[in-house]
């Protein structure tokens, strides 16, 4: 019995979202509270073992040219400050502008989709919004539907 239905492997991308900020209204006493941020990296499942032995070797290099641990969480404040990973190591302000810069075009040589969705929360507020996270949730997931969307209509975005 033979079938006009043939199947065709689809594309499967990983996501690792990361939030910045606490979902709840910004207090004043709170640094940098009036943003909720969901950060979103994309890799095509086929790519992941391609991009996951670059990371490594990216913080090996780090580590052997710098002495950033290779564990240590790399956050964007901490290049402007000199604290958290960079703590101890001395490295002045102008090398970690310069690490930072080094980090963002090597994200350049790999197969990877980035993209963020950032919320104020007081205009969130302001429009009836339940809340800022729930607000980026929903716009990063609606970003994920139109990238990963059907491309006809046996494809469907889970």
């Amino acid at each position: 019995m033979s079938s006009n239905y043939t199947t065709r492997r689809r594309t499967v991308y990983l996501c690792y979202f990361d939030e910045s900020g606490i979902k709840t209204a910004p207090h004043r006493k709170q640094k940098n509270a009036e943003w909720f941020v969901l950060n979103c990296t994309m890799v095509i499942e086929a790519d992941w073992l391609t991009v996951l032995n670059a990371l490594v070797q990216l913080r090996k290099d780090l580590l052997l040219k710098y002495g950033i641990k290779p564990r240590d969480e790399l956050k964007g404040r901490d290049f402007r400050s000199g604290e958290g990973s960079f703590a101890g190591l001395n490295i002045p302000r102008k090398t970690r502008m310069q690490i930072y810069k080094e980090i963002l075009n090597w994200e350049t040589t790999v197969p990877i989709s980035t993209f963020s969705v950032a919320v104020n929360k007081n205009q969130a507020i302001a429009k009836g919004w339940s809340d800022a996270m729930y607000c980026a949730w929903n716009f990063a997931l609606n970003r994920l539907h139109v990238k990963c969307g059907p491309q006809n209509e046996d494809e469907r975005f889970s």
